[in-house]
């Protein structure tokens, strides 16, 4: 006979049967007893029980799934002749099906070899297997089905099946989703079989399948077979159990329980209801218990709620809190829980605990996916089919399990992007070599030699190989012995084991035993006729795409991270569920996949119309995720012992979920963002809100507990660099015994202040003995950015494409070149205006002839860093477009010239000159002295006056308001310069020569820009390049001070200033644009005297003027309040007026 528990707390259901499972194995060492559960809670219960309860019977007892009790029991009496297929032979046996005559399947064949499309169709086709839906009886639905669509997809999916049928009997292998039938027949029709007398003495309780799902029919089935063998079987539910509900500890009889029943028929909707309704149909005089004394509401723990802007600064903040309590010894790491709303972040919520030394159990199945042996797999045979491009020669190089080193992969990788690589077949030839330095090229060709040659050697003899089973056979011995590849796995799972990254270890692992199972499968399913590399590439991937296999931990105390179901009975004291969004927590509904949830109940209809006695149950996953959603708010809220912290990736009200939202609502944020005092019946406690808007920790000398690891620190410092990362771990030895009082990263802070320590300073200032201008600029921009590009020296690898920098260099490096011949004749040589013009005519005729230009553009192309430009490629298209582009500058430029009468007199100066003292040029003082550094592109002479042009390949200025915000220091400071390099002349002007000529703008057009911007006034100079000097040595001491808070200068209305639009490091910095006011520095200063300027004053006065006035009071424009400017502007204008 049949009992059903009844609880609203699952735990207490589950204990309860383990306690009589433990009480029957003990009391009768001859006697099988039986727990099954779901396959995602099978781990927890087991080791509850072994934790938890008498364990003198163990070795009666089993904990299985529904499955493994089929595969238990036919083992017993011989059931598995057979060999059985895999999920990965299913899926490529069906794929393979769809290959052979696509044209037979119009619906189907279109997806076949779609990324994940093959596990679905392997789930569809296992649904009416385990529903025992005949292939006719789909037929004679499909003709009866509403919608042409929904005809032709199922007709497709009767031919499949039936197919498949064939196939499976040709090769004499079964499909376990053909066990739940055949099982029910064995258990009805065989039970008398010697072999399963054990189950007339079992026992066999179920639980947790209430919690996610109702049961399945099969299921079901399963279980009225059962009841009728065995003398003892329990299911435990947890439905619904509030008020009007019988709350008995006794047998649950009478006129009020079938009042309540009749409610639950006609109402009941969440799964431990529908579990209940099942059973009461299937048994209608099964016996009820409810074995809550007192049934009331759960208690929930203490909660804290968080918000982050991002998934990734969320993730960092829990990494941070877990890393705090385990060094404060406050909890013991298997007592920690992390349940994650959205699975497809659990690669960077592992990269984060990875930052911080954070080793968990990733509980979550992981998809293979994300295995370098399958990112190997797709890059091998694209190569075998001839269609790999620099991607795909990137990841195999990158995958690991190529030979060379790393840095072997690396300089190849370079060596792809500087030269263009677009094929792989292009490494075979010359050409690709020349592009590069003779010495690189020579280096490329032997690594290309060693590494890559194999490589594609292997997959030209698997193009070779007709049939499938030849490529499989081939294929799995290369892998397995020829290639070393498997040594290469077993030492990389190794290396991460001992590094503490046991998931992605275990994932390698289980990626390489899949792949081989599929290659072995593949050949002896496949035919053999002949079989192409693209679809024989396409059905090993198909397999096994998709496939999620799991893993047990490593080790048993380890934080457990999984997805919502996996953490649902996991017990913990702190338990973490993070991504909490609206939408996420509790779960949306699934998107609907091939067949559609209509489309299921439609089938279920018209079987039962069609024949009654085979009327069909397909699983409705839709129906179940909307049960389940309210399970797992319910029961993981209630989960952990001690305290509950749900996080949302989000700072927008409007998208926190509604728990968040109901619980926030009872106590309101303090202004350091805690509220203390929470009560156990859920009052709720709000500690941490990231980036902190609520709160901002005063204590920042101290380092948070999260930097005490060196990936962390590597990463947030920017990048690693020899010598750096000993210091910052010298600087943390302090710190590294005692954790922080609490747990915050300077840069989850509003408004960071980050400073290098004094070690760091004194060793990065061996390394600068002078600065550039752009240097300089860069500081000003983001001291953080300043700080990986210039102190870390980070850079991205050269790319050989053409773009728009590349084009800048290579026009500066033509006008430089083209105007060589007017700067070698000397000044006396031209005595009067009318042998500068007559001069200047003669020349531009001969430069600006086409010839001539084609000639200078071949020289220069074949010169190192242009030799992209000599390519035919480039040079019929981009060459052609440079060319016009040349001579339209070239024109400017001699118009300018003869319009001016300036003449070139120093082109690429360099500065400081070697042996010339009057070229140094510093700025501060006493130890803290630099010597600036740079090019100047060009300097002009008329008489005894001379100007500055710099080459930009973008529209810029070098106005007043550029000059004080420090964007434009670079003439000024030139001036400088070369004021002290020729104090007898007079610096008359400076301009940008704008080279690109025009921009793109809205709606696809381009705008002409002007190509001079000057600023042609001595006056002006002189003040500007005073006042940039002071500039200058603020940004200098503050350098010194070693801040590099990531402060950016954002000039523009829009949100995200100038500095972080294409910023390497706006990842690490972690700027929110929303909060971006909070953390940018807005200089007020030239927006005063712009708006003074507005007003009819003259522009060029005031401009001059306010320089004075910041000299006179040694402040830069960023040290003045708006009012402060104003009051300059009012008070000096007037009084020079006066004077004059």
């Amino acid at each position: 006979m049949l009992r059903i528990l009844l609880s609203q707390n699952p735990r207490h259901n589950l204990d309860f049967c383990l306690s009589e499972l433990a009480e029957f194995t003990k009391e009768g060492f001859s006697r099988r007893a039986f727990f099954l559960v779901p396959e995602e809670i099978k781990l927890d219960t087991e080791r509850r029980y072994l934790e938890h309860f008498d364990q003198r019977g163990l070795m009666m007892a089993e904990v299985l799934s529904f499955r493994r009790l089929a595969h238990r029991l036919f083992s017993e009496v011989g059931g598995l002749a057979s060999p059985s297929l895999s999920d990965n032979g299913k899926a490529l046996m069906l794929t393979r099906l769809l290959q052979e005559k696509r044209e037979d399947f119009p619906f189907l064949g279109r997806f076949a070899g779609k990324a994940a499309y093959a596990a679905e169709l392997s789930q569809i086709i296992g649904d009416f297997m385990r529903s025992d839906l005949s292939v006719d009886l789909l037929r004679q639905v499909a003709e009866k089905a509403a919608g042409e669509e929904t005809r032709e997809k199922l007709r497709d999916l009767a031919l499949l099946r039936e197919r498949y049928e064939a196939r499976k009997a040709l090769l004499g292998v079964r499909d376990a989703d053909e066990d739940f039938p055949r099982l029910v027949r064995l258990l009805r029709e065989e039970a008398g079989h010697p072999r399963l007398a054990f189950l007339r003495e079992a026992a066999i309780w179920v639980a947790g399948f209430s919690l996610l799902r109702a049961f399945t029919p099969q299921e079901v089935q399963v279980l009225q077979a059962l009841a009728e063998l065995c003398p003892s079987l329990t299911v435990a539910l947890t439905p619904d159990l509030s008020e009007g509900r019988p709350q008995s500890p006794q047998a649950a009889t009478g006129q009020k329980e079938e009042s309540w029943l009749l409610r639950l028929e006609e109402e009941g909707t969440k799964a431990g209801d529908a579990g209940l309704k099942q059973l009461l149909r299937a048994f209608p005089h099964a016996q009820r218990i409810v074995i809550d004394e007192a049934p009331s509401a759960l208690s929930l723990p203490p909660v804290e709620l968080w918000r982050s802007a991002n998934s990734r600064e969320e993730f960092a903040a829990c990494a941070g809190k877990i890393k705090r309590l385990l060094k404060e010894g406050k909890l013991r790491r298997r007592e920690i829980g992390v349940a994650l709303c959205k699975e497809e972040d659990m690669d960077l919520l592992s990269a984060c605990f990875r930052e911080f030394s954070l080793d968990p159990f990733i509980a979550a199945a992981r998809p293979l996916d994300e295995s370098p042996v399958l990112r190997y797999l797709r890059a091998f045979f694209r190569l075998a089919a001839g269609e790999a491009r620099t991607g795909e020669v990137l990841a195999l190089l990158h995958s690991g399990l190529c030979e060379g080193s790393s840095l072997e992969a690396d300089l190849l990788d370079n060596f792809m992007l500087a030269s263009g690589l677009r094929f792989a077949s292009e490494l075979e030839g010359e050409h690709l070599y020349r592009r590069v330095d003779e010495a690189e090229g020579e280096a490329a060709k032997t690594l290309v030699r060693r590494i890559l040659k194999p490589q594609i050697e292997a997959a030209r003899q698997l193009s070779r190989l007709a049939s499938g089973p030849e490529k499989s056979r081939f294929l799995q011995s290369w892998l397995d012995e020829a290639s070393g590849i498997r040594e290469k796995l077993e030492t990389l799972a190794l290396q991460l084991n001992r590094e503490g990254e046991s998931d992605r270890a275990l994932l390698i692992s289980l990626s390489w035993e899949a792949c081989l199972k599929a290659l072995e499968e593949a050949s002896e399913i496949l035919g053999e006729q002949d079989l192409s590399v693209a679809d024989f590439a396409e059905l090993i991937l198909s397999a096994l795409r998709g496939q999620r296999p799991g893993g047990i931990p490593l080790g048993i105390d380890r934080i457990r991270v999984g997805g919502l179901r996996q953490m649902l009975l996991y017990p913990c004291r702190w338990l973490f569920i993070l991504g909490a969004k609206a939408g996420s927590f509790p779960p949306g509904l699934p998107a609907e996949g091939l067949l559609q949830n209509r489309e299921r109940e439609e089938i279920e209809a018209l079987s039962e119309q069609i024949s009654p006695a085979k009327a069909v149950h397909l699983p409705n996953y839709r129906r179940d995720a909307v049960s389940a959603g309210d399970a797992l708010l319910h029961f993981l809220s209630h989960l952990p012992s001690e305290k509950l912290v749900l996080s949302s990736p989000s700072l927008d009200r409007e998208e926190l979920s509604d728990l968040q939202l109901r619980l926030g609502e009872k106590k309101a944020f303090s202004e350091a963002g805690r509220t203390e005092g929470a009560s156990p019946q859920g009052q709720s406690v709000l500690p941490l809100a990231l980036p902190v808007v609520e709160k901002i920790f005063a204590e920042r000398s101290l380092p948070d507990c999260r930097w005490l690891s060196p990936e962390r620190a590597a990463v947030s410092l920017g990048g690693r660099r020899k010598g750096i990362w000993q210091l910052w771990q010298q600087a943390l030895e302090p710190f590294l015994k005692k954790a922080p009082a609490e747990a915050v990263d300077p840069l989850d802070l509003l408004r960071p202040d980050i400073r290098l320590s004094p070690e760091n300073r004194a060793e990065l200032a061996k390394l600068a003995h002078s600065l550039s201008v752009s240097r300089l600029e860069s500081y000003n921009a983001c001291p953080y950015q300043h700080f990986g590009s210039y102190l870390l020296r980070l850079e991205e690898p050269e790319i050989w494409r053409p773009d728009v920098q590349h084009r800048g260099r290579f026009l500066h490096a033509f006008m430089e070149k083209s105007l060589r011949r007017l700067s070698e004749v000397p000044a006396s040589a031209l005595s009067s205006e009318a042998e500068i013009r007559q001069f200047l005519d003669k020349i531009r005729r001969e430069e600006l002839h086409p010839q001539a230009l084609r000639q200078l553009y071949d020289e220069l192309a074949g010169e190192k860093g242009f030799r992209a430009y000599g390519d035919p490629a480039v040079r019929g298209g981009e060459g052609r477009r440079l060319l016009g582009l040349l001579s339209d500058n070239l024109t400017a430029a001699w118009n300018d010239l003869e319009q001016s009468l300036f003449l070139p007199r120093l082109l690429e100066w360099s500065f400081p000159q070697p042996d010339m003292p009057e070229s140094r040029y510093y700025i501060g003082s006493g130890a803290g002295r630099r010597l600036i550094r740079g090019i100047i592109d060009r300097v002009d002479e008329k008489a005894n006056a001379l100007r500055i042009l710099d080459y930009k390949s973008s529209q810029q200025s070098s106005g007043a308001v550029q000059i004080l915000r420090g964007e434009a220091l670079q003439l000024p400071l030139y001036a400088a310069v070369l004021a002290r390099f020729q104090p007898s002349k007079e610096i008359q002007s400076f301009a940008i020569h704008s080279l690109l000529g025009e921009r793109p703008q809205s709606g696809g057009k381009k705008e002409k820009v002007k190509r001079f911007n000057a600023q042609a006034d001595p006056d002006f100079v002189r003040l500007s390049a005073e006042y940039s000097k002071m500039l200058a040595e603020k940004l200098l001491a503050q350098m010194q001070r070693g801040d590099i808070s990531p402060h950016p200068l954002n000039t523009a209305t829009d949100p995200l200033p100038s500095a972080c639009s294409f910023c390497a490091y706006s990842d690490l910095c972690r700027l929110d644009p929303r909060l971006s006011e909070a953390r940018c520095r807005r200089i007020e200063a030239p927006e005063s005297l712009t708006q003074f300027a507005s007003t009819g004053k003259d522009r060029a006065a005031a401009e001059k003027l306010f320089f004075e006035g910041l000299l006179k009071l040694g402040r830069s424009a960023e040290e003045l309040s708006r009012e402060e400017a104003e009051e300059i502007l009012v008070e000096l204008i007037p009084l020079k007026e006066k004077r004059a």
